[in-house]
């Protein structure tokens, strides 16, 4: 099979994953996929760990099936400030596809950053929401932004969208906004959560004791770290 576009948000598993789903017959539930945008500078094991979470809570307490991810760097433009610096759009792309590299339903989604201008996340679920309707016109398929608490209190996604669903993370004890079901919101509890920071590693790539956050990061994204001649920049 041929490699798909980069450029383009890829299908290929969750093509595979519709056609299992179809093999079991369970017409009755609602199809999703998720989708979270983000710096991911670097991508750690934090943000594989929240869609395995989601995906757990949805299907096992919202009767959804998940039938892919796509987790989507931003770009450049967006973390040209963060503190310690930030790795190049091509560069963080790899760096996810490395991260997803043995996931049989989470992708690297590289339209985002392939883009000739920055955009912001519900311009990437429109379209991601625009390119599924397109391919599978039967389906149905709903997109479900992933996000945390804050962010969806901050651009008031507890209200819904009507292009795409609402899947927040939320952290016990915060008061967040009531989830809204005209549009699909859903509120998932995620414990404690992962304790690792993208902040956190790049300040450990800096300090050169990468080896303090090994812990945190998938070995294929630590191997990369340690071999690229890349160096964090500030633009």
């Amino acid at each position: 099979m041929a490699a798909e576009d980069s450029t383009n948000h890829p299908l290929e598993k969750l093509r595979n994953n519709l056609a299992l789903w179809k093999q079991k017959g369970e017409t009755e539930k609602q199809l999703c996929v998720l989708l979270s945008t983000g710096s991911l500078n670097p991508v750690h094991l934090g943000h594989v760990l929240s869609f395995e979470t989601a995906k757990a809570h949805l299907e096992n307490q919202e009767n959804l099936v998940i039938l892919a991810g796509f987790l989507s760097p931003s770009d450049a433009g967006w973390c040209s400030r963060k503190t310690y610096g930030c790795y190049s759009n091509e560069f963080r792309l790899q760096m996810v596809q490395a991260a997803l590299e043995e996931s049989d339903w989470i992708s690297a989604d590289g339209w985002e950053v392939n883009q000739e201008r920055m955009v912001d996340f519900p311009e990437v679920a429109k379209h991601l929401a625009n390119h599924l309707a397109t391919e599978f016109p039967e389906e149905n398929i709903r997109v479900l932004y992933l996000c945390g608490a804050d962010h969806a209190s901050k651009c008031g996604l507890w209200r819904g969208r009507s292009d795409y669903g609402v899947a927040v993370m939320k952290r016990p004890g915060y008061r967040g906004g009531v989830p809204g079901r005209k549009y699909q919101v859903y509120s998932i509890d995620i414990g404690f959560g992962f304790d690792a920071s993208s902040t956190q590693v790049r300040k450990a790539i800096v300090e050169n004791n990468l080896d303090s956050v090994q812990n945190k990061l998938h070995p294929s994204v630590l191997q990369l770290l340690k071999s690229t001649s890349e160096q964090l920049r500030r633009n």
